[in-house]
This record gives C-alpha cells, structure tokens and sequence, in this order.
C-alpha cells in the first residue's frame, strides 16, 4: 500500500525525468532505468534534498552516477564504443560499477530525512 510519503516521491520523479508514473515502481534505478546522470543527476538530487529536507552529508555523487558526456569527445567515443562492443562482447555497463538509487531508497531517504551511503549490489 502507498503512503502519501511514496505518493509525493513519485510524483517528485515524474515530474523531474518526464516519466510516467505507470512506468515507474519501487526498484526503478536513476541511473540504469532513467539514465540520469552528469549535471542533470546534480540538480535532481539537489532538488530532492530540498523537497524532502533530506541531508547529504553522506552523499558522494560519483558512487551513484555516471559523468556528463561530452560532445567534444563524441567522434572519437562512439568509434571506440562500436569496436568494443563488436568485438569485445563481455564488456560491462558503466552503470553496473555503480551503487544504484531506487525509487525505494529514495522514499526511505525521505522518510528519514538523511542520505544513507547504500551499499553496492552483489558482483553479477
């Protein structure tokens, strides 16, 4: 059953990522599943401590989120993504190395009113 608390959180997120509510659900990621990331995961997060009144003192962006991608470097990187993706298949998803945020973490983080470091998923 939802509380008012999740109602707000996912209302929180589709109105900052676009996506509809029916596409959402408590293990959605930010990273992975919405592919937030750079400056946009910056303001996301910002704006959700706001809301929330969530503390994020424990918060370390770069154990969450991927870099902004940038376009000055895209002739040379999608070249390189192409190779290495034809040619060496068990490359893994940037997004796997990183610790992802559940729409779940986020309700508890709001309910708590402090960022909790999260600990990585289990090595696939």
């Amino acid at each position: 059953m939802e509380t008012k608390l999740d109602k707000k959180v996912y209302n929180f997120v589709e109105r900052r990522t676009g996506i509809s509510r029916d596409n959402l659900n408590k293990e959605t990621t930010l990273s992975k599943d919405l592919h937030i990331a750079g400056s946009e995961a910056i303001y996301f997060i910002n704006e959700f401590s706001e809301e929330f009144d969530v503390d994020l003192a424990e918060f370390n962006f770069d154990d969450h989120f991927l870099p902004e991608a940038n376009s000055l470097l895209l002739p040379i990187t999608i070249p390189v993504y192409l190779f290495e993706l034809i040619f060496k298949r068990n490359k893994k998803d940037p997004d796997d190395e990183l610790i992802q945020i559940s729409i779940k973490d986020l309700i508890y983080f709001a309910k708590t009113g402090r960022w909790m470091t999260l600990s990585p998923a289990p090595s696939k």
